[in-house]
This record gives structure tokens, sequence and C-alpha cells, in this order.
């Protein structure tokens, strides 16, 4: 497996925890509109990641330097993706969030 695709395994699953806690802390009468809008984006983030894993890793590199290795040898589509996907994450969040009168 792929060291994207375990970090984007990982924001998906945080993602996920963070808009169940926030829609269920609604449902409760708590309403903490930064973990809604954090969770947007883990959760977009990680769709990314899995999406679009990144480079190869050649074999024989240290496992501190495989995240930098991956990034650095992703498709710029993969990069760019990277960060449309979470910001797309973001304005859902902020729709979400004015949409319950958070603004």
């Amino acid at each position: 497996m792929n060291v994207s695709t375990k970090f984007g395994l990982t924001m998906l699953v945080i993602g996920f925890i963070l808009l169940s806690g926030s829609y269920l802390g609604l449902s409760s009468g708590y309403y903490f509109p930064k973990l809604i809008a954090l969770g947007g984006v883990l959760l977009f983030l990680g769709i990314a990641m899995l999406i679009f894993p990144g480079g190869e890793i050649p074999e024989g590199t240290p496992p501190d330097k495989q995240i930098k290795t991956s990034f650095r040898n992703a498709p710029i589509t993969n990069k760019i993706m990277w960060f449309f996907l979470p910001a797309v994450g973001l304005a859902l969040s902020i729709w979400w969030i004015d949409t319950l009168g958070g603004f």
C-alpha cells in the first residue's frame, strides 16, 4: 500500500469522525462550526489522496523519506487535485455552516 493511500485513508476516517461528531452535536444542541470546516477539508483531502495516490517510491527508500519522495515524484495533476479538492470541501463546509446560521 502506497504511503499516500495510507494518509488518504487516515484523513478520510478523521474527517468522517469529525463530521459525524458535529452532526450528532447539532442534534443535541451543540454547534462547532470549526470542526465542521475541518472535517470537510480532511474528508475531501482523504478522497483526493485515494483517487490521486502520488508518485512511485523507489525500492530502498528509507521510511522517513517516503512521504517526501511520493510528493516529489507525483504528477502535477495529482498535486493540483490535492489542493483543489480540500478547497471544495472547505467551500461546502462553509456553505453548510452558513445554512445553519453560523456565520
